[in-house]
């Protein structure tokens, strides 16, 4: 009988479970895990990070039933980003001689913001644009959509102070454009980022990583593609970097496809995404195409495992007792989707549970508990299996453990 979506909640005060002989529950492993799941095998041991509250004591355990028809992915999907746009940046100096633009279709939108503080604000009235026909055209005759540094603070939108925006007219078609911005009040040494947008060009730029969670110290594959049915070769030019949270770069090596593997010895004190940055360059029909292209991805000290033990006890509720190996003190989640088999032989999701608790070093279990009331109104019964099975360190925000198929009870 197929349930209806319904959600049913309990947080239950539990402790973590003592290693110990448990009469009545039956002993299994956890299945061999595939070469797409992230396993943590070595530990490290790790401080709490700067700024972080001590963990709490208190367990907490939750678990709800799921509508048999939801499509639940094997595993998530690997990060992949697009862009038709690009960046670079450039001194007041530039600016005032002339930054390049090329743009391989029409109405190309740019935005510039200065790196420096200070109150710079620029002023899009004031800037010239010669066009591919080498024409010098003023802001009225060259822009439509002119959007003021004072413009766009009073919008309340996300952009650095300063920034200003504005769109090539459409009549100017595509190609290389030059941009001068008279800057006569500031330093020439002041930096600005000139983004690059093309909402209508057939270019794109595509990344693709193997994984969106490594563990530190592991590899983690990019992969990059340039792709337009107006491409005549190769990219002519291409970097690879990987930018730590706090904004700290490394150029990565590419392949000749692209490809550049990047490895992170040490997460960054507070922690936070990482990601991998291309910048690539080509020649198309309308002249010289530029992309710069980033995906994300997060980092995890190994500080726990789940070392393969299982205990199954079934006295009405099914719990599902994982053993946990930790090197450091923290607060510790397991989560898990239960699968059941219907009438029709059909194995379907049923429940979504978790369990968390703060520990130190050394062994321990961690519950996943589904009551009787669900199993029995979700019309299934074994073999279950349990799925997606995550180990979280709550404290340092990373995970450590994610298996799509991770045991099956009979």
């Amino acid at each position: 009988m197929k349930t209806k979506t319904f959600l049913l909640v309990s947080l239950l005060c539990l402790s973590t479970v003592a290693i110990a002989p448990n009469a009545g529950a039956a002993t299994l492993e956890l299945l061999k895990p595939e070469a797409a799941d992230l396993v943590t095998s070595t530990l490290t041991q790790a401080d709490v990070p700067e700024g972080v509250a001590a963990p709490t004591n208190e367990p907490v355990r939750m678990v709800w039933a799921l509508d048999q028809q939801t499509v639940l992915a094997e595993r998530p999907a690997p990060p992949f980003a697009e862009s038709r746009s690009y960046w670079f940046s450039a001194s007041a100096a530039e600016l005032e001689a002339g930054v390049g633009i090329d743009a391989t279709a029409a109405a190309a939108v740019v935005r510039i913001n200065p790196l420096d503080q200070g109150g710079i604000s620029l002023d899009p009235q004031t800037f010239e644009i010669i066009d591919p026909a080498e024409r010098t055209l003023t802001a009225d005759e060259s822009m439509e959509y002119l959007v003021s540094s004072e413009q766009l603070a009073a919008s309340d939108n996300p952009f650095p102070e300063g920034t200003a925006a504005f769109r090539l007219r459409p009549e100017l078609g595509s190609g290389r454009f030059v941009l001068r911005a008279p800057l006569p009040k500031i330093d020439g040494s002041s930096r600005f980022v000139i983004h690059v947008f093309e909402p209508e060009s057939a270019v794109v730029a595509r990344l693709a990583l193997a994984a969106g969670a490594i563990l530190e110290g592991r590899p983690v594959e990019a992969a990059a593609t340039l792709s337009s049915t107006s491409l005549n070769n190769r990219p002519t030019t291409a970097e690879a970097f990987l930018i730590a949270p706090d904004g700290r770069r490394t150029a990565l090596r590419l392949d000749g496809n692209l490809v550049a593997l990047a490895v992170v010895d040490r997460t960054v004190p507070g922690g936070g995404l990482w990601e991998i940055e291309f910048r690539l360059s080509g020649s198309t029909k309308h002249g010289f195409v530029r992309r710069t292209v980033r995906s994300a991805f997060s980092v995890a000290a190994a500080t726990a495992r789940l070392d393969g033990r299982v205990k199954i006890v079934e006295a009405g509720d099914l719990t599902v007792r994982l053993g946990v190996d930790s090197a450091a003190t923290g607060r510790y989640e397991i989560r898990s989707v239960l699968w059941g088999t219907g009438t029709d032989g059909a194995i379907v999701p049923i429940a979504v549970a978790h369990s968390a608790a703060s520990f130190g070093a050394g062994r321990r279990e961690l519950e996943l508990v589904f009551d009787e009331k669900l199993l029995s109104a979700s019309g299934t019964s074994a073999p279950y299996e349990l799925r997606d099975l995550q180990l979280t360190d709550q404290t340092r925000m990373g995970v450590l453990h994610r298996q799509a198929r991770a045991l099956v009870i009979e």
